[in-house]
């Protein structure tokens, strides 16, 4: 897996780990990667630097959706949709909390109503 890269494959690489762009495969990957580079790691600070300074600039925020639609354009991952965006696996949790939450507000209501 260690192999050298060249200097066009280390600024994309860069930049997408700092973006945020990778999955958890690849960012291990590049954190690997970065303890034997030193001009990974530079490449990487460069990144971080050049955003924090564009972001310092402004107080506009990207939505929400922008990561996911520049993931669709990028990498042609296909749009989701809201009820997809909620069953996805990385929101089941929430998904499941948001449920719970809501059936003991129900259920707190109607002991008001009943049992009190």
């Amino acid at each position: 897996m260690d192999y050298a890269l060249d200097r066009e494959e280390r600024t994309y690489l860069a930049g997408e780990f700092v973006l945020g762009l990778l999955d958890r495969e690849e960012t291990q990957r590049v954190l690997h990667l970065m303890r034997a580079d030193a001009d990974l790691r530079a490449e990487v600070g460069f990144w971080q630097e050049s955003l924090q300074r564009m972001f310092a600039e402004t107080d506009e925020r990207p939505s929400p959706d922008v990561l996911r639609r520049l993931k669709a354009q990028v990498f042609g991952e296909p749009e989701r949709s809201l009820w997809q965006d909620l069953i996805a696996p990385e929101n089941r949790g929430l998904l499941v909390g948001i449920i719970t939450l809501k059936a003991a507000v129900i259920a707190g209501v109607l002991w008001l109503i009943f049992g009190g």
